[in-house]
């Protein structure tokens, strides 16, 4: 592909050749000033660029009469994909181009043009670039279609409803736990006549509700199991994966932080690992396509929660969907409502059979429920599948699975493993505490199986438990931090003294006060587990050994690296130190007593949340 002759830098924010302007990032051409620092001041690909290479060109000269604005807040205005062209034609020759020696991007292109001025991050893009074409309808369009969208646009905006008051109470009785019955009483009472809503029951409130645009639609099936007879009938409540996933996708809310085609981030010559279409796996995937293809990498989330405790020990597993090309920023916020429900998946119970039979039913019925739920997952992944994107252009996407958050007892499962073993390498419980890390387990284990014959996963592509069943900082970190690190404080030093030294700090805005101490403590929130991290090596400082000190403070640090944001060469490296630094030092726990079980002391590490911290980095 033929490497594009840079344009001439006349501004800080474009090029200009004659009557026409080029963006520097992407080469766009704009017909006026106005409309490329619009372009470059969105929060899309080249606004990025913009912000990271204005520290660098302050102390340049500006032309006279430019229309530059310092004001970052000034224009929010939506731009269009670097990578067409005005009228929506896919620019190929604007593409990454890579070989052997060099790699030429536009941003590169750029760079060379303003010198040695710029010196921040460059992004190079896949060769294999995602092509679209028009015809497609996002979320938003979707809505637009809807036989009731005239008189939404020209009339009332809540219809059906006939007012905000209404909608909104329309929307509490259909999310609360009142049943239909107890609905009808509600709208039957007097006040209700007084100030009367147009829905006159539970049943004309549903058919309402079922006449809104439409969303991914929930199913119901039985599961049965041949021979074995359960307390009641094994109910999956689930919807389509591929539905969902189109759902997430076409939502126009993602338009600006969502990456369709993966990159490699240098600030310098060091390498940047962040969002995940940053990572090596992604670029490898993205190796394997069709040209003209991307893909969508598909996280999974499933925990089983228990309701209630005492009164008929009720409990749900819910299955959540979602997307790793959204920006993980707006991905972990709750608000975002980047996650999907796919899927409550059912838990069973077994009539007249052993534990570890009912262990292997459950795990068996687990596989096959998800298999379900995923199964045009799986056929897309292979065969492409054309979606809407959140512009509303369409594109052929693959559905790879790339991530599975789980606590431990589920990875086991999925991996198909037995207890006391590594979900995602060759570790058994006697290796979890080794310094060197376990080669990964490439396929199902050939041994400390769990009984399971054809996992979810076998046939999703190249899916691996060892790949994506990825870190997870609650349960893995913070909760080890929780159960072991402050347990091994408070054997060494006692209880009391840990709760005095915490409660003995002076009050300081930002820091949390722990007046009670946390000895007595049987949870914490994700936040207070941080907060707690920060402070526990400072006060146990003078209390415990110094090599115990070492110990505690190296897990520390590695924990807090582990959750940055971005990751260079450099920080990778530390995150390897300071788990080495821990390994070195963690026999002096032993020696001062800080391993306790029920039966007196430890002399080992067999934690496998330690085994896992080895393939972080």
């Amino acid at each position: 592909m033929a490497e594009l002759e840079p344009p001439l830098i006349l501004l800080p924010y474009g090029c200009s050749a004659g009557s026409q302007f080029f963006c520097p990032c992407c080469n766009r051409q704009f017909s006026d000033v106005n409309d490329i620092v619009l372009h470059l001041s969105s929060d899309r690909q080249c606004g990025r660029w913009a912000a990271e290479a204005l520290p660098a060109l302050a102390d340049t000269d500006q032309p006279q009469g430019s229309d530059y604005s310092e004001d970052e807040d000034t224009f929010d205005g939506d731009i269009p994909d670097p990578f067409e062209d005005e009228e929506g034609n896919v620019q190929t020759a604007f593409l990454t181009e890579i070989n052997n020696d060099h790699i030429n991007h536009p941003s590169s292109v750029s760079s060379a043009c303003l010198g040695s001025a710029i010196n921040h991050h460059q992004r190079f893009y896949h060769p294999n670039p995602p092509a679209s074409r028009t015809g497609g309808m996002n979320l938003l369009q979707r809505m637009e279609m809807d036989q009731h969208a005239p008189i939404r646009n020209s009339e009332n905006v809540y219809f059906p409803f006939a007012s905000k008051s209404e909608w909104e109470l329309a929307d509490w009785l259909s999310s609360s736990a009142l049943s239909q019955k107890d609905i009808d009483t509600y709208l039957h009472l007097e006040r209700n006549t007084i100030l009367p809503v147009s829905f006159k029951n539970a049943k004309d409130l549903c058919s309402r509700i079922e006449s809104l645009p439409d969303v991914p639609r929930w199913r119901y099936q039985e599961i049965k199991v041949e021979n074995y007879q359960t307390k009641s009938p094994i109910i999956l409540y689930w919807r389509d994966g591929l539905e969902v996933v189109e759902h997430l996708f076409s939502n126009p809310v993602f338009a600006q932080c969502m990456d369709i085609s993966p990159y490699k981030e240098f600030e310098g010559q060091e390498r940047v690992y962040g969002e995940f279409m940053s990572a090596d796996d992604a670029w490898h995937i993205q190796d394997k396509l069709p040209h003209g293809h991307s893909f969508l990498g598909v996280i999974g989330a499933s925990d089983k929660t228990p309701l209630t405790i005492g009164t008929g020990n009720k409990e749900m597993h819910p299955l959540l969907l979602s997307l790793a090309n959204i920006h993980a920023g707006v991905r972990m916020k709750a608000t975002s409502h980047t996650f999907a429900l796919a899927a409550y998946l059912p838990i069973p119970k077994f009539c007249n059979v052993s534990l570890a039979v009912q262990a292997v039913l459950s795990a068996c019925i687990y596989h096959f429920a998800i298999s379900i739920v995923v199964q045009n997952l799986i056929i897309a992944n292979h065969n492409g599948k054309e979606m809407s994107d959140p512009s509303g252009n369409r594109q052929i996407m693959h559905t790879p699975l790339v991530a599975w958050i789980a606590d431990y007892p589920e990875q086991l499962m999925i991996a198909c493993v037995s207890a006391k073993n590594s979900p995602i390498s060759l570790a058994t419980a006697e290796q979890f505490g080794d310094v060197t890390a376990q080669p990964p387990a490439i396929v199902c284990l050939a041994k400390h199986l769990n009984g399971i014959v054809e996992p979810f996963w076998t046939i999703w592509g190249d899916a691996c438990p060892s790949r994506f069943l990825t870190p997870e900082a609650l349960h893995q970190w913070h909760k080890f931090y929780f159960d072991h690190c402050i347990r091994w404080v408070i054997n060494i030093i006692g209880g009391e003294e840990l709760d005095h030294c915490l409660a003995a700090l002076q009050l300081r805005v930002g820091t949390r006060h722990w007046p009670n101490g946390v000895s007595t403590l049987k949870q914490c929130t994700g936040r207070e587990h941080r907060d707690l991290e920060k402070l526990l090596p400072a006060v146990a400082a003078g209390a415990l050994p110094d090599d115990v000190l070492c110990t505690l403070r190296a897990i520390t640090e590695f924990i807090f690296l582990a959750q940055g944001l971005f990751h260079y060469d450099e920080t990778i490296h530390s995150l390897n130190e300071a788990l080495r630094e821990f390994h070195h030092y963690k026999s002096s726990i032993l020696r001062a007593g800080g391993r306790l079980g029920k039966n007196g002391p430890l002399n080992h590490f067999q934690i496998p949340k330690l085994e896992l911290a080895q393939h972080v980095a």
